[in-house]
């Protein structure tokens, strides 16, 4: 498991790097990596090359997703009184586990084509 994790930490930061698209930089969100990959292992068998390739592929939607989140992120840290000076100066707030969640997003999705959310 530790092999998996040291070479999907530096490709996911590769992949915030230089992914168009992607305004995530995931650094507390890397403590996620070992809990996906721990699923994803016994689908691909072991095999570390493709559970590198499937994890990188993952990696790159959950990043896209969250950066497509963050403004709702970053209105739920507004709205607790969280990192309001840092939103002051232009940043935003997402996460792997809940921002980059596909079931939420397309939730998301389905209620703002019905004007139910914000």
């Amino acid at each position: 498991m530790d092999s998996f994790c040291f070479y999907l930490y530096s490709i996911s930061l590769l992949i915030a790097a230089f992914m168009p698209g992607c305004n995530f930089l995931p650094i507390a969100s890397l403590a996620c990596l070992p809990y996906w990959i721990g699923g994803m292992v016994p689908y691909t068998k072991g095999n570390i090359v493709h559970t590198v390739i499937i994890a990188s592929i993952w990696i790159a939607i959950a990043m896209l997703i969250a950066s497509n989140v963050a403004p709702i992120g970053t209105k739920l840290c507004l709205d607790t009184g969280l990192f309001v000076d840092q939103i002051k100066n232009g940043a935003m707030f997402a996460s792997w586990d809940e921002g980059g969640n596909i079931l939420m997003w397309i939730l998301i999705k389905i209620c703002s084509f019905f004007g139910l959310a914000a």
